[in-house]
Parts: C-alpha cells; sequence; structure tokens
C-alpha cells in the first residue's frame, strides 16, 4: 500500500512538477469557494419554488456543457494531445485547431437544438410542475443555454493545457467559476434584493462565470505561447499533414461519442430523479440538488485532481507500450480513491443531519428543508466510494482506447439505478432518491474493476487482505461517527453557529486522528 502511495506521488512529481504545491492550494481554494456559495444559495433561496424552477432549469444546460460535452471532450482530446505531444509536439497545434473547430460546431448544434424544443424539454423534466412553475423555468432555461457553448470552448482549452502538463490555470478554471457565482448571490444578498428578482440576477452570473472559465483557459494557453498558428497557416497546414490531422479527429471522435454515451447513460439517473422530485412537495427539487452537491465534493476535488494527472500519465505510457507503468499508475490512484472516500461516505452518511444543519440551515432554509435535504443525502452518501471507483476506472479505459467496456456497465447500472429510484420514492418520497445512484455506481465500480483486472493482468492475491485492513481502519470512523451522532442531540444547537461550528471541528479532529491511527495501526500507511 505505501509503495502505491509513493508511486503516485512520484508520478504527480513528474507531470505535474513545480505545479504540485500550487494545485493543492488551487483545490483548498476551490472547496472553500464551492461550499460557501453552496452555503450562500441555500441561505438566499431555501427550497422554495424559486430554488425549484431555477435549479431544474440550470439542471439541463450544466449537465450537457459542462457534464457531457465539456467532459467528453476533456476525456477525448487530452489522451490524444499527450500521445502527439510526445511523438511529435509540431502536429498539436494544427489538431487542436481542427478538433476545437469541430467540437464547437457540435455544441452550437446541440444549443440549437435545445433552443428549439425548450418548451417541450421542460414540459417532460418538470411535469409534476404546476403551468405558473413551467412558465419560470422557461424562462431561467433561456438564461442558461448560451452554457452549452461556452463550457466546451473552456473544456477545449483544457485538454491543451493538461496534455502540455499545465495544471495550474486547469484547476483554477473551477475556483474562478465558482467565485463570480458566489459573487452574483452575495451581491443580491447584499442588497437585500428579493428572491423573486435577484434569481434572475444571479442566473446572469452563472452564464457569466462559465465565459470567464473559457476566457481564462485560452488566455492561459496564449499567454504562456501554447497556441500560435496564425489562420492561413493553419489552412495551408492542413493539405500538407491531412493524414496526421484527419486520423487525430478520428481517435477523437472514437473516444468522445461512446464516452458521451457514458455520460449520458450516467446523468439519466439524475433526469429521472429530478423528474421524480417535481411529483413531490415544494423543495424536492431543491433539495436534492443541495444533497447531490454536499455528496460529490468533498471527493471530487480530491478524485478529480488525480483523474487529471494520471490520464495523461497512463496515455503517454500507453503510447510508449509501457505496460507496467500503466498497471502502476491504475493500482496507486485506485487505492488512494478508495482510502479517502471510504471515511468521506460513512461521515456523510451517519452525520448527514449535523453536516447539513451547520452549513446550510440558515436564511430561507430552515427545519423543512434541513429535513428534505439530510433525508436525500442518506442514498447519496453511500454513493461516493461507487462513483469514486468509477471515475478512476473511466480514465483507465480511455487511455487504453476501450470504451465498450464502460459504456456497457455504466448502461447496465444507469438502468438499475433508475428501476431503484421509481420504486422507492413510491415507498419513502423524496427520501428514497439516492439510493438508486448508490447501488447502480456501486454495480458498475465492481464490474469494471473485476474486467480490468483480467485485462491488464492484475493480481489480486493481496487484494483482500488490504480491502480487509481498510474496512478495519473505516470501522473506527463508523464507530466515531456513530458517538457524534448521538452527541448532536444534546448539543446546543441554539447557540449560534459558532457553537456548532465547534461540534464540526470536533468530529473532524476525532474522525481525523482516529482513522490516521486505524491506517497505520492496520500498516496501510
Amino acid at each position: 500500500m505505501k509503495s502505491c502511495i509513493n508511486k503516485t506521488a512520484e508520478i504527480i512529481k513528474e507531470y505535474a512538477k513545480s505545479d504540485v504545491a500550487p494545485i493543492i492550494m488551487i483545490n483548498i481554494l476551490l472547496s472553500m469557494v464551492a461550499v460557501t456559495r453552496d452555503i450562500a444559495l441555500a441561505s438566499y433561496l431555501g427550497t422554495t419554488l424559486y430554488a425549484d424552477v431555477f435549479l431544474l432549469a440550470f439542471f439541463l444546460p450544466d449537465m450537457v456543457g459542462m457534464n457531457l460535452l465539456s467532459a467528453s471532450i476533456v476525456a477525448s482530446c487530452v489522451p490524444l494531445y499527450s500521445q502527439i505531444h510526445a511523438r511529435n509536439k509540431g502536429l498539436m497545434g494544427l489538431c487542436a485547431a481542427y478538433t476545437t473547430a469541430f467540437l464547437l460546431l457540435i455544441s452550437l448544434f446541440v444549443f440549437g437544438l435545445f433552443d428549439i424544443f425548450r418548451v417541450n424539454i421542460i414540459d417532460v423534466l418538470g411535469s409534476g410542475l404546476s403551468p405558473e412553475a413551467k412558465h419560470l423555468c422557461l424562462d431561467f432555461f433561456a438564461i442558461f443555454l448560451p452554457i452549452i457553448v461556452f463550457a466546451p470552448a473552456a473544456a477545449a482549452g483544457n485538454s491543451l493545457l493538461q496534455a502540455h502538463g499545465r495544471f495550474v490555470v486547469s484547476a483554477f478554471a473551477p475556483v474562478l467559476y465558482n467565485g463570480v457565482y458566489l459573487a452574483g448571490i452575495l451581491a443580491m444578498v447584499f442588497l437585500k434584493m428579493p428572491a423573486a428578482r435577484g434569481v434572475y440576477v444571479v442566473a446572469y452570473f452563472i452564464v457569466i462565470a462559465v465565459l470567464s472559465m473559457s476566457v481564462l483557459t485560452w488566455g492561459g494557453l496564449f499567454f504562456k505561447g501554447k497556441i500560435k498558428f496564425p489562420a492561413v497557416a493553419v489552412f495551408r497546414s492542413f493539405f500538407d499533414n491531412r493524414a496526421a490531422i484527419l486520423e487525430g479527429m478520428r481517435q477523437v471522435l472514437s473516444a468522445f461519442v461512446p464516452y458521451l454515451l457514458i455520460l449520458l447513460a450516467a446523468q439519466s439517473v439524475l433526469f429521472s430523479e429530478r423528474y421524480l422530485a417535481s411529483y413531490l412537495e415544494v423543495g424536492a427539487i431543491a433539495g436534492l440538488n443541495y444533497a447531490y452537491r454536499l455528496a460529490q465534493f468533498p471527493v471530487w476535488v480530491f478524485v478529480a485532481a488525480v483523474g487529471m494527472v494520471i490520464l495523461p500519465s497512463m496515455s503517454r505510457s500507453k503510447g510508449l507500450g509501457d505496460t507496467s507503468e500503466f498497471r502502476a499508475t491504475f493500482a496507486s490512484a485506485f487505492w488512494l480513491v478508495i482510502i479517502v472516500s471510504l471515511p468521506l461516505s460513512i461521515i456523510l452518511h451517519v452525520l448527514r443531519v449535523p453536516i447539513v444543519s451547520i452549513l446550510l440551515q440558515r436564511g430561507a432554509f430552515g427545519h423543512d428543508s434541513l429535513a428534505i435535504t439530510s433525508g436525500i443525502l442518506a442514498g447519496y452518501s453511500l454513493a461516493v466510494a461507487g462513483l469514486a471507483t468509477e471515475y478512476i476506472c473511466h480514465r483507465v479505459c480511455l487511455a487504453m482506447g476501450r470504451m465498450l467496456l464502460p459504456l456497457l456497465t455504466t448502461s447496465l447500472a444507469a438502468s438499475t439505478s433508475i428501476a431503484l429510484n421509481f420504486f422507492l420514492v413510491n415507498r419513502l418520497g423524496s427520501a428514497g432518491l439516492g439510493y438508486g445512484l448508490a447501488v447502480g455506481a456501486t454495480l458498475d465500480a465492481a464490474v469494471l474493476l473485476l474486467a480490468l483486472k483480467k485485462r491488464l493482468g492484475l493480481s489480486f492475491k493481496n487484494g483482500m487482505s488490504k480491502v480487509a485492513r481498510v474496512l478495519g481502519a473505516n470501522l473506527i470512523v463508523l464507530v466515531i461517527a456513530l458517538i457524534c451522532a448521538y452527541a448532536w442531540n444534546f448539543w446546543p444547537q441554539e447557540s449560534g453557529f459558532l457553537v456548532r461550528a465547534l461540534y464540526a471541528v470536533l468530529v473532524v479532529l476525532l474522525a481525523g486522528i482516529g482513522y490516521l491511527s486505524g491506517l497505520r495501526y492496520f500498516k496501510i500507511i
């Protein structure tokens, strides 16, 4: 285990070099800004009707622009650019120019489709909403639509940054996005703008925030001199390098299309959750959003950082035919993600009520909002480890150029999740949401691990022993979390935020010390 952790540290040092420390600081800053943004949004909107329609309208442009198109662009372009960068740096700019133009045309086409069919889209997604709520949702949807173009543009620049090993600007882009988003909320709070009016201003701030990411990433590339191709030279060079450029675009599409389908299958689970939530009590959609953010954010800051480094690393290993290096990178990333995600999942599940109360319960976010959000978080929190493992396995498949396997497993997992969502919501209401995602993500991760074990020739001989030791260390976290959850019932919560924050500090210290002691006792570190 220790060798695996050391191996990952060596990989990060090799490819990020002097940028390692700034990336860590940027990720810490990101966590602070994003959590503050969610706190401010919950306080300003709570789980009101305006919160529901605002977040429902934002869901699809965010899902398509930020999650589907952007993630597919990064996932398909980084491996190709990394391989070209290792073999022929002069060809990289040409491939990037034509590939970026082609992918942006795709995003413009999707934008046009969504604009034409926006009424039908909202009718389906928010079928349980009242006519008034649907009308409001359409207004916000029109504001958010440009995200479908701006976000892929930022992703195209991010792909080049990561392929060149320039992780700092790439890592700072989401900080800028969350910062501008937060500024819009705080401005409305400072001006004491009623939510019915201020929520529209916040919507425009979100669009500006996404555009800012695009300006930052491409500005970083031009500033560092990474992009040097006058328009005329690009067109002339196409004919001299036509075969290589077309092959590069073919490789991008061969990864882009299946990865887009994988993400579409995964996002269909979130779509079904919001569809079901539209039929539940007012505030269910907003509570769903808050719970999802809380469950995903703590681990995704870490997992995304690991994935950012290992994808170009494994792609280079694949291009050079270094199988042993490839396997070692995957193994180190997997164990690090498991060590981090399991205790977070336990803490989020057992301490969901204190966490939601301390972070979000203020302003428009009252006791009803607390009940809805913490109820949904119960299921979402159990998905953390599965989603983290799934993410790493998908990066391995991308680097290998084998996308059929994750497409099949994700489709199976999504179908399972959606079926469970419908079953549980009919029996538990909004509290039934989230468990379907947890079961599906765990199933997907398990099948992918077994398939990659066979394909990469990995040995699980010592794997079960490591799993048992990690679970032993997490048993300590579970006991501490249960004690802290019991203590919450007697904590003087009405005394104010500082007293509740003291509780959070004590939980972090106790769980952290207990977990580190467990890791050392079981000889994991």
